[in-house]
């Protein structure tokens, strides 16, 4: 199941009126709010809201388990890991480039969000382990270590 959040307006259902999305769509002001839908899991790793303001460079996660995540545009595209990117081997390296405008999020069933960026690159599916393991807060910055493997 995906769902998809354009940064342009939200889907909209049979009655014209938005469709319920497991976390909302971006507001006039440009930032998601509330995660809902989600299975019982891992709180480390169970977002409850995602915030990615539009013009912003970085997004932000709050996890069930009451961490903020902050996820630098940069850090998000650098680590993209499709193969296009990332190519088939086992080891995840830093891409530099690419466009930092960050234009729709979208939800991939239960475990996953995938992103459209401004040169419509979209392929890279980012689990919510992955996104919890390139979290740059201020806790995590100085223990942050590269992904290593897929």
């Amino acid at each position: 199941m995906q769902r998809k959040v354009s940064a342009a307006r939200p889907p909209i259902g049979r009655s014209g009126a938005p469709a319920p999305l497991p976390f909302a769509a971006p507001d006039r002001r440009g930032t998601a709010v509330a995660w809902k839908g989600m299975m019982a899991q891992d709180p480390k790793i169970t977002p409850t809201q995602v915030k990615a303001p539009h013009g912003a460079r970085v997004m932000e996660i709050h996890w069930a388990d009451g961490h903020r995540g902050v996820l630098p545009h940069e850090i998000l595209r650098g680590y993209c890991p499709c193969a296009n990117c990332q190519g088939h081997g086992g080891t995840i390296n830093f891409v530099p480039g690419g466009n930092l405008d960050l234009r729709e999020i979208e939800q991939v069933g239960n475990y996953a969000l995938q992103f459209t960026w401004g040169d419509r690159h979209d392929s890279g599916i980012y689990t919510f382990r992955y996104l919890r393991s390139l979290c740059q807060c201020d806790e995590c910055k100085p223990q942050f270590q590269p992904p290593h493997s897929k």
